[in-house]
This record gives C-alpha cells, structure tokens and sequence, in this order.
C-alpha cells in the first residue's frame, strides 16, 4: 500500500518544527504498513470550514494522487 503524507504549515509552527512533524508522520505510515509514495505540503494562515487545504492545492492533490496510483503497484 502507498501512502502521500499531506500537511499544512501554520505560521506557528517554524520550517524545523514542521520538518520534524513530517518526519514523524512519515515514520508513522510506515509503522503501519505504508510505502511513503510523495509529501504534499501547504503554508498557510489557517484553516477555513471547507478544507484542510486550498482548492488549488486539492487539486495538485487529486493530480499527485492519480500519478502515484498509474505506477502500478509497488515492488
């Protein structure tokens, strides 16, 4: 199984903070079983009640996540 580690990045957190978050969250899928296929990250100010990320940034998502599922399956 493939995974795509997706975050955003609040400007609470610095860039070694959110770093390491990313670190854990990948170490975190592959404890449970995943191939880390990618990470996607957004910067930004806050949350709104729609999404976690952007629309733009939902589509390069959508787009990332189609790319990695035409590889095939993993060796």
């Amino acid at each position: 199984m493939r995974a795509i580690v997706a975050a955003v990045q609040l400007p609470s957190a610095s860039d070694l903070e959110f770093e390491a978050s990313l670190t854990e969250l990948r170490q975190l899928a592959k404890t449970l079983g995943f191939e880390v296929a990618g990470t996607f990250t957004q910067k930004r100010a806050g949350f709104d009640k729609a999404a976690y990320f952007g629309t733009g940034k939902r589509e390069e998502l959508r787009l990332l996540r189609e790319e990695h599922s035409a590889d095939g399956p993993a060796d």
